[in-house]
């Protein structure tokens, strides 16, 4: 797939582009560590979703360590084998992805909320069972947790009326 900008200078790529190519230049040499500092901030949702499975593959497949700053950890978390969570230089969580999500809740951390939805999701409802890190860990979670209780259906709540001066909702109870 690089063959066709080869001739390309360097100038016209695009930063997605630009960090495809220097991850691939990095692969070629088989390296046993790679350090990647938020490789997917220049790519759209897509983009990061493919590079993170490639990281992924080169990690199992090679044997590569993966050292990775992201942001995107929905991408990311349940697949690392350790995570390491830095607040103003300063380490405040480190170990197993579950421990580490567990901890920050304990502690009451903002930076809880920027673990996966279902990571949220879980310490919301009581936190009964193993965390999921991942949509399907967590449907699955949640048809175990949810399996001997009454669904109730609950009824929508009746729109609220428009004050024809703001044109805002107002809510009357």
């Amino acid at each position: 797939e690089l063959n066709k900008f080869i001739d390309v200078p360097l100038k016209n790529y695009s930063s997605g582009m630009r960090a495809r190519l220097g991850f691939s230049i990095a692969t070629v040499v088989e390296p046993d560590i790679l350090i990647l500092d938020e490789p997917t901030s220049q790519l759209d949702p897509i983009a990061a979703s493919d590079f993170l499975n490639t990281v992924r593959k080169i990690n199992l497949e090679l044997g590569t360590t993966v050292i990775l700053t992201e942001h995107r950890l929905e991408d990311i978390l349940p697949y690392a084998d350790r995570a390491v969570v830095l607040e103003e230089g300063e380490i405040i969580a480190d170990g197993a992805p579950r421990e580490v999500c567990a901890e920050l809740y304990r502690k009451g951390n903002p930076m809880f909320s920027a673990m996966p939805t279902p990571v949220r999701a879980f310490y919301g409802s009581g936190a009964a069972g193993e965390c999921p890190l991942t949509v399907r860990e967590g449907r699955t979670w949640l048809t175990d947790a949810f399996a001997n209780r009454p669904i109730r259906v609950c009824e929508p709540e009746p729109e609220a009326p428009l004050d024809e001066e703001t044109d805002a909702a107002i809510v009357m109870k």
